[in-house]
């Protein structure tokens, strides 16, 4: 996709109150990772249905919702502050507040990382979540050091041997991706709404390969 341009970031910019310039980046991640659903129904109407198109096919229509997002950028953002002002101050308190806090032990934290990334929804006991948080505060001093990666397969395994409230394992695959982006945000997350975006077949949780 090509780059913005200046003037189009200054219109950008004061769309968003409040945010200084060095945060459009963030903002941009942010819409393209969080909103797919309002950009497919511009594009198409309604979400993807049925069996994923082909290579070609669906290259085409990512092409397409690119250009969309690219063209009706502050429509998108102003979508997002209708829907819930505090989607885009919540992501940037989230990064402001991880290196200022040890977030395996600060509770606030903790809740508005669950109700931000929706991990509530999910059938997790307090020991998955005790786990994860150790994880993330321990990988935030890995990559300040620069000495080495985040392994979101190693992540994925240390949560899978974890049993759910029903008693079962499951892989959470998207929480990994998503403690990946929280220290390093050019690592790209995956859910749902990306699956959907990129006309992915949904994996299984509960097959470890």
């Amino acid at each position: 996709m090509k780059s913005l341009s200046p003037d189009y970031k200054k219109d950008l910019l004061r769309e968003i109150e409040g945010l200084p310039p060095e945060k459009i980046k963030e903002v941009l991640d942010f819409i393209k990772a969080k909103d797919v659903r309002y950009i497919s129904g511009q594009l198409n109407g309604k979400r993807w249905r049925g069996k994923p198109p082909k290579t070609k096919e669906a290259g085409n229509i990512i092409k397409e919702k690119y250009k969309i997002i690219e063209k009706d950028i502050l429509k998108i953002v102003q979508e997002i502050k209708k829907k819930d002002s505090t989607h885009v101050s919540d992501y940037d308190w989230l990064f402001d507040r991880l290196h200022q806090t040890d977030v395996s032990t600060d509770m606030e934290y903790q809740k508005t990382y669950k109700n931000y990334w929706r991990m509530n929804r999910r059938a997790l006991p307090d020991e998955w979540f005790k786990k994860y948080f150790e994880i993330l505060e321990e990988a935030k001093y890995c990559e300040k050091a620069k000495y080495c990666e985040v392994d979101i397969s190693k992540i994925c395994l240390d949560l899978y041997n974890i049993k759910n409230t029903r008693g079962e394992k499951s892989l959470q695959f998207s929480f990994a991706t998503k403690l990946a982006h929280m220290i390093d945000n050019n690592s790209p997350i995956y859910d749902n709404f990306i699956r959907s975006f990129y006309q992915l077949s949904f994996p299984s949780r509960n097959k470890k390969k």
